[in-house]
């Protein structure tokens, strides 16, 4: 075997009899000698020979073609004489291809510690430098296997026993992990060097090294087929996660998480949704870990023994970490977390990574210092309620890209996504409705809208909340589920880019509010295009129909253009203009894929894996839009009844209807394509309807978080009930004390508090002043500023300063007003909530933003107790700016009994509507 080699240098250790080698194959005759060994992606070798003219040095290279599935590996072996494990070894190898991730390594065997199920020694790879530059020459190396055998050592012990044994480990493989992706891959090998090399027949070595190793020397020996090519350290490479950079590797490709929060279901209810991680609160159970392993699920979940809420952590916790742990992904240390919980975390994390052989991420959603936290774990999560709430999903997508520059720099992050209202706002739905179940659905775009300006703020996972099970047969929660599935057929096209690619900025539009962010990767850009409005966290309007130009600098000239969708790739006329290429589209709807690709294998790619589902695309798509239809439909019908009809519903309606008996023409037809642009113009009127009903109950508020029973259109009606109960009610004066802020004394003594972040390094003041006020004679004014203005923070994390109103005790069921008037002179910077005021009934996600107002504007909450509480509003300054705030009230509402309903339901909220949903829940 080793006269293929060009030469072999013996030198002499000093103070040793042991002799290294140094092996090098200069790769210059005419006989390949590497070999595919193993793979988990079908791989085929179409090519494989010595090429001449190509090579790093000299005039031979080994040239490799492989065609690849989907999977992770392709081990192409290099079978050498076996070599003792020390700390001088070393191996080194030139490498060139048109794919970057290939990955050097070292098959390391245990000759002291067979496998009992194969019945050969243990073996494994230990990994080295991943190549990068892509079209050139790079020198790959892997060193000091003693050290990477030392560190596995704890893991195999873990999964083996006691018994295991490392003494006399040898190498007798160097290895390239040559899997570049689905699809082709080609690659050129040249100038491998092995240094350190001290033969296994060296004196010192044990006969059981001896013994295999000479078994070894034969390349068709059955010894050698026996042992495994397994590179994880724990005995199964899917346990392997690992970052390169912010790319978040599982088995060495890059991985984007489409996580969703347990609640009971059945895991394989979740797969079937398209999701491949599931939260779990507490701890993994053993069963819970089997059936995720069984079905190739991820596990984000605490660590076996974290502590519960209010336990301190300490370094002398035990944590108990084994091979039964191989589905968790990473290690979740909680969310909502704040300066109190830092060094807690900190501590719990340096004692979950001793204890934990493979080093798994660890995973925190912080609320607030995002720099620290984010030095602590590998993964951060941006958390942030905005559906039925203040905060416009305009602000949304920029909100996530200023978390980002918060955090240490290039943090991978994850990002949550609302699928549910927040649970204030539920509370006060049913509290101002005063029915057991508001029956509230999301709006399925809503929850694209909100995934899609993650992926296209670079997030590279997404936590899809949940607080009810996703197998219950009422309608809304399957009209949940099913979007849920459709928004993950969706990531699953964008999953290259948004798991390996790179952020490289917005383009700009020819329209307002629109958004198009680019992700690139090695061989294509994908923007992802946005169309935004005011109110959309309420109900979306339906989609602009006007054509959107846009030109991608960062394109190549050559560059074929394509519309990507579930229903297929279309392709796009581009011209190359100067400053890039130009792109027009018709009928954007709420997003567009657009793809840019040099590579003719990019689209095929993508269009061969839409074409897998397009039959259940097409069905799913036809009945979501179905059960829209009918909740639609029932929702104007009480609104009729109420004599608060919409002039143009019933026309939209029938549109609806008829672009949905087309739409299942066409499926019957196999047209899927065509199927699915029928059922986007069905609930495109179906948005039409939505948002004008809202429009109307919306318009008579400053903001529509005003009425809890406004900010979504299923509560419309009961909204309408509301407020003509509230013609004849009966008002009380105000009972809120200190609320016309005329001395800082008074607001003191009756309850009043003000607050100053304790980290912030910006001015503050609060004081009551007579230069500008609504009524009385004085108000308060609340200023943050920067001593030095060049120094200015351009985002500033939590509000530096607040006021909280006096207690305000209500009794269970009491209805109030709240009402108050605000003064920005100017707009507030450095935050995109600007001056916020809420309430403890509603919380934060209920509150009112302004960022500017010019003159006094008024803020006004109708908010009712669902128990006895006391009420506190509070007013926070959240950015750079100036406040003014002045007479402030809380005047309860005595509303007259309730009559019974003229409004009867349809189906009731846990009844099934037959029908729909059918591709889903079989």
């Amino acid at each position: 075997m080793l006269a293929r080699c060009l030469g072999i240098l013996l030198i002499t250790l000093s103070g040793a009899n042991i002799a290294q080698a140094v092996v090098r194959e200069t790769f210059e005759s005419a006989d390949p000698v590497f070999r595919l060994a193993h793979a988990d992606c079908q791989a085929r070798v179409l090519s494989h020979l010595r090429v001449f003219g190509q090579a790093h040095s000299g005039q031979g290279a080994e040239w490799i073609r492989l065609q690849a599935g989907h999977g992770s590996y392709a081990y192409l072996a290099y079978e050498m004489e076996p070599a003792r494990v020390i700390s001088e070894l070393n191996a080194s190898l030139w490498v060139r291809s048109d794919r970057k991730g290939l990955q050097l390594m070292m098959r390391v065997v245990l000759p002291r510690t067979y496998d009992q199920a194969t019945r050969a020694p243990i073996a494994r790879l230990v990994r080295g430098q991943i190549y990068q530059q892509v079209g050139n020459w790079q020198r790959l190396e892997i060193g000091d296997p003693a050290r990477l055998v030392e560190l596995m050592a704890p893991a195999l012990r873990s999964e083996f026993g006691a018994q295991v044994d490392v003494r006399e480990a040898f190498v007798d493989m160097v290895v390239l992990n040559g899997y570049g992706g689905f699809g082709e891959t080609q690659v050129w090998l040249d100038d491998l060097e092995v240094t350190g090399h001290v033969a296994t027949t060296a004196a010192g070595l044990g006969d059981a090294a001896r013994d295999l190793a000479g078994n070894q020397e034969n390349a068709a020996g059955s010894n050698a087929r026996r042992i495994s090519f397994d590179d994880s350290p724990a005995g199964d490479a899917s346990k392997i996660v690992q970052f390169q950079g912010s790319v978040l590797l599982v088995e060495g490709r890059p991985w984007f998480a489409r996580a969703i929060e347990y609640n009971g279901e059945p895991f394989t209810t979740l797969k079937s949704l398209g999701f491949n991680t599931i939260r779990l609160r507490q701890p993994a159970t053993t069963p819970q870990l089997e059936e995720a392993k069984r079905l190739d699920l991820k596990l984000l979940a605490p660590p076996p023994t974290a502590p519960q809420p209010g336990q301190m952590v300490t370094d002398n916790a035990a944590v108990r970490i084994g091979p039964i742990h191989d589905p968790i992904i990473a290690w979740d240390l909680g969310e909502n977390l704040g300066p109190a919980e830092l060094e807690p975390v900190r501590a719990l994390a340096d004692n979950v990574r001793r204890s934990d052989p493979l080093r798994r991420p660890v995973w925190l959603a912080p609320n607030s210092q995002l720099r620290q936290y984010s030095r602590i774990g590998e993964v951060v999560c941006f958390n942030r309620a905005l559906l039925g709430g203040g905060f416009e999903m305009t602000d949304y997508g920029p909100w996530v890209l200023e978390r980002t520059r918060l955090s240490r720099p290039g943090s991978p992050f994850w990002a949550t996504i609302q699928t549910q209202l927040s649970p204030s706002a539920v509370d006060q739905n049913v509290a101002l409705s005063e029915t057991r179940d508001p029956r509230i659905h999301i709006e399925p775009d809503q929850i694209r809208l909100l995934a899609l300006n993650a992926v296209a703020s670079g997030a590279r996972g997404l936590l899809f909340a949940s607080r009810s099970r996703l197998d219950l047969p009422d309608t809304a929660t399957q009209i949940r589920a099913a979007s849920l599935r459709r928004i993950n057929l969706e990531l699953d096209l964008v999953e290259p880019w948004a798991a390996g690619g790179k952020y490289m900025g917005e383009i700009e539009t020819n329209q307002p509010l629109t958004r198009a962010a680019v992700l690139e990767t090695e061989r294509s850009r994908l923007m992802i295009v946005l169309r935004q409005g005011t109110g959309q966290q309420f109900t979306l309007d339906a989609p602009d129909n006007t054509s959107l130009s846009l030109v991608d600098p960062g394109s190549p000239i050559d560059a074929a253009a394509f519309r990507v969708s579930l229903g297929g790739l279309s392709p796009l006329r581009s011209i190359r203009r100067s400053g890039g290429v130009r792109v027009s589209l018709d009928d954007v709807g709420v997003s567009t894929l657009v793809l840019f690709s040099q590579n003719p294998l990019t689209p095929s790619n993508l269009t061969r894996r839409i074409a897998e589902k397009q039959t259940e695309t097409a069905r799913l798509h036809f009945e979501l839009a179905t059960a829209e239809l009918k909740s639609v439909e029932e929702t104007d019908r009480r609104l009729n009844l109420l004599a608060h009809p919409l002039q143009p519903a019933a026309s939209w309606l029938d549109d609806a209807r008829a672009n949905l008996r087309q739409c299942e023409q066409l499926i019957a037809g196999r047209d899927y394509r065509s199927a699915q642009m029928f059922a986007a113009r069905a609930q495109n009127a179906l948005a039409r309807v939505r948002r004008g009903h809202w429009n109307t109950a919306a318009g008579s508020f400053s903001s529509p978080v005003a009425s809890p029973l406004c900010t979504t259109f299923d509560t419309l009606p009961e909204h309408w009930r509301l407020a003509e109960r509230m013609k004849t009610a009966h008002w009380s004066p105000n009972i809120l004390a200190g609320g016309k802020l005329e001395t800082l004394d008074h607001l003191l003594r009756s309850g009043w508090r003000h607050f100053r972040h304790a980290d912030t390094p910006l001015q503050t003041s609060i004081e009551v002043s007579s230069e500008l006020k609504k009524g009385g004679v004085a108000a308060v004014r609340m200023r943050v500023w920067a001593d030095k203005p060049e120094l200015a923070p351009a985002v500033v994390e939590t509000p530096p300063i607040w006021i909280s109103s006096a207690p305000t005790p209500l009794r269970g069921g009491q209805l109030v007003r709240i009402h108050g008037w605000v003064l920005l002179p100017q707009e507030i910077v450095a935050s995109r909530d600007g001056f916020v005021v809420f309430d403890s009934l509603g919380g934060p996600d209920l509150g009112q933003r302004m960022r500017s107002t010019g003159q006094w504007t008024e803020f006004t909450f109708y908010r009712r107790a669902p128990r006895d509480t006391e009420l506190v509003v509070t007013f926070a300054l959240a950015g750079l700016g100036e406040a003014w705030l002045d007479e402030v009230t809380i005047e309860p509402i005595e509303l007259p009994a309730m009559t019974p309903s003229p409004l009867p339901v349809e189906n009731e909220p846990g009844e099934v509507t037959q029908g729909f949903f059918n591709s889903l829940f079989r």
